[in-house]
């Protein structure tokens, strides 16, 4: 009895010591972005910029989080005509659902979309008034790149 005892309370020390040493040694985020929203966006455009201005996705994701590298601003600003985010309501999807549109438009013409079903809990304020409260089934959000925002 008293060494099943023993063995339990060993077992239960080892568990307690592996959960604080993996507390103490949590890896960094990938984002610098605080909001699942604002990381999910990020993670878009970084994909679909990367490929349709030629920009190695790590140059660009250390341009957006770091101080902006010259080379890969310019690149952006002639290739990036804009970015635009579209939350729209589906019908039938129920009313915490909405479909995210991130569209990377560039300035040749063309664009690049990555539509994601989001919950209601991870929507704007300003978007929620418009959707919810207004009745619209659409709404348009520019998205600036962070030398833009200054």
């Amino acid at each position: 009895m008293t060494v099943a005892l023993l063995g339990a309370l060993a077992f239960f020390a080892f568990y307690l010591l592996g959960k604080l040493a993996r507390r103490k040694h949590k890896p960094a985020p990938l984002s610098a972005v605080a909001d699942p929203l604002g990381q999910m966006i990020e993670e878009q455009v970084v994909v679909m910029v990367s490929e349709g201005v030629g920009i190695s996705p790590e140059a660009l994701v250390l341009s957006l989080r770091n101080a902006p590298e010259p080379e890969i601003v310019s690149a952006i600003e002639k290739g990036v005509a804009r970015v635009e985010l579209v939350f729209e309501r589906r019908p039938g999807a129920g009313a915490l659902r909405v479909d995210l549109t991130v569209e990377v438009h560039f300035e040749k013409g063309g664009f690049d979309r990555r539509i994601h079903e989001v919950t209601y809990a991870w929507l704007p304020a300003d978007v929620v008034k418009d959707l919810y409260r207004t009745g619209a089934a659409r709404v348009h959000r520019p998205w600036q790149f962070p030398w833009q925002r200054d």
